[in-house]
């Protein structure tokens, strides 16, 4: 069982916009990783019957800045075609008309057209799963237009047919040819027998391909209407989607055009209304709770999760993981593909954490919680980089009102976890109660903090941080938010530190 993020509330907002009239051409906007694809591929399978959707990604395209796109994107088309819907060419079901049938046999089409598939393929990258099928139908094409073929030499046979076969290529003007004419011919088939209200493209990831690629792509989509002098998109889809990160392609145009380029008067062009601005925060935030809840660990270590790892401390109903991962999600440093990759993620205790010199003989990770946290939290984002990455990102992002609400009352508590990590130099995890040790962290100078180094939970075996002083100011004296404590600097020098050793890895 996979985690389900809710897509209800955004579904409805986007229906509202994606149905109105005119609406043919839609940028659907939003950070990367943030879950536009998670949300696109939900929302056209749960609305399969009333639309034709086919979806491409040429980031996964292999071709170089000076190769068309234009053609993988056309045979990437037809590939979804084949693969998602079905698309055929035999007398059992005539999806395609025989009048194009025909047209496409006799020059030999049907096989220049799966011959330049073929060719393609390898660029498209696609799974290796899918190809298959896809190899399946082509081979059911040969057969086909083969038996069209030996119909056609029947003497008596209609001579339009070689009438209509010589106009097939000349149909449609610009650059259209004969894969165009079958796509938009496929299109309209395909749509009318699903009785579909509209055909979809939607174009993924755009803001991730090569530049020279983006503005082609647009421009491509562009020459089709000024040149027709329509709004019909190209290969007769009634809306086009392009999906992307509005930010980075003006931040790619005027790096490109000049900084003093008109970027609105480029854009405007390719939507019809409205940029849609995409975000689903607060159902990411609430899969936050279940994939924390969902840690998988062995029975034998059930009550140390139970207490330390999946509930916090002073009944404040929120575990320090779930604090920093909800964090993250604010920050949109936590990408909904890792939450649903990480679903279930196992976790186990007993690993030494490699503390040289320290005091104690060995000092292993279940007697630091926090370190338990930052190694499932490591597993999580997705190893050292992105994870380095992600706390940076939140070090400088504006706290959450949530987390500012929590850290009136438990920052202490967070930052208590973590001191016995970052500081461990000072205090080699000798346990002296009265001994004050000051931490003074490295990004921050004017941050400073005296504390105690306990022992507490279960037989006193976990090490825990009783804040003295922040700043030389009594900490008791002081609400630690007014201070502006930084606890998710120190908790990036705690993940250093841990990479460091090698605890993570």
């Amino acid at each position: 069982m996979s985690i389900q993020i809710s897509i209800e509330r955004q579904s409805q907002l986007f229906r509202q916009h994606f149905e109105e009239e005119n609406n043919d051409r839609i940028i659907f906007s939003g950070a990367f990783g943030i879950g536009k694809t998670y949300f696109l591929d939900k929302f056209f399978a749960s609305a399969n019957r009333d639309y034709l959707a086919v979806k491409l990604a040429p980031v996964n395209y292999s071709v170089s800045a000076n190769e068309d796109i234009f053609k993988l994107i056309k045979y990437d088309i037809l590939f979804e075609l084949l693969l998602h819907h079905g698309l055929k060419l035999d007398t059992d079901s005539v999806l395609i008309k025989w009048d194009v049938a025909y047209g496409l046999a006799l020059p030999g089409k049907v096989q220049s057209i799966a011959e330049g598939l073929m060719k393609v393929l390898p660029l498209l990258n696609k799974s290796a799963e899918d190809i298959p099928a896809v190899v399946a139908a082509l081979h059911a094409w040969f057969t086909a237009a083969r038996a069209v073929e030996t119909e056609r030499t029947v003497p008596g046979a209609d001579s339009d047919i070689e009438k209509f076969a010589e106009s097939v290529g000349n149909i449609f003007s610009l650059e259209a040819d004969h894969v165009t004419a079958f796509l938009e011919e496929s299109l309209t088939r395909l749509a009318a027998d699903k009785q579909a209200k509209a055909k979809v493209l939607i174009i993924d990831d755009l803001d991730r391909i090569d530049p020279e690629h983006i503005f082609r792509l647009f421009n491509i989509f562009s020459a089709h209407l000024d040149y027709h002098k329509t709004n019909r998109n190209k290969f007769g889809f009634d809306k086009v989607v392009f999906v992307c990160d509005i930010k980075n392609i003006k931040n790619i145009f005027l790096t490109r055009y000049g900084a003093d380029t008109d970027f609105s008067g480029y854009i405007d062009k390719f939507y019809s209304k409205d940029v849609y601005f995409f975000t689903n925060t607060e159902e990411v935030r609430k899969a936050v709770v279940e994939l924390v809840q969902a840690i998988q660990y062995k029975e034998e270590s059930a009550w140390y999760y139970q207490q330390y790892i999946l509930q916090g401390d002073r009944d404040n109903g929120r575990s320090f993981l779930e604090v920093v991962l909800t964090e993250l999600v604010y920050a949109e440093a936590l990408m909904v593909r890792r939450i649903v990759t990480s679903y279930k993620s196992p976790s186990q205790l007993d690993k030494e954490l490699g503390f040289a010199g320290s005091v104690e003989r060995q000092v292993m990770d279940y007697q630091l919680p926090a370190a338990i946290a930052l190694r499932i939290l490591f597993k999580i984002l997705g190893g050292s980089e992105p994870m380095d990455k992600a706390l940076r990102r939140l070090i400088k992002y504006e706290r959450s009102p949530e987390y500012i609400r929590f850290a009136r009352q438990h920052e202490d508590w967070l930052v208590g976890m973590v001191l016995p990590i970052v500081g461990w130099s000072q205090h080699r995890f000798g346990e002296n109660p009265t001994s004050k040790h000051v931490y003074r962290n490295p990004d921050e100078r004017e941050q400073s903090w005296s504390y105690n180094l306990i022992k507490v939970g279960h037989n006193n075996s976990m090490y825990y941080a009783m804040l003295q002083e922040l700043h030389g100011t009594g900490f008791a004296n002081v609400q630690s938010v007014n201070l502006h404590l930084n606890f998710f600097t120190l908790l990036h020098q705690a993940f250093l530190l841990l990479e460091k050793i090698g605890y993570l890895r």
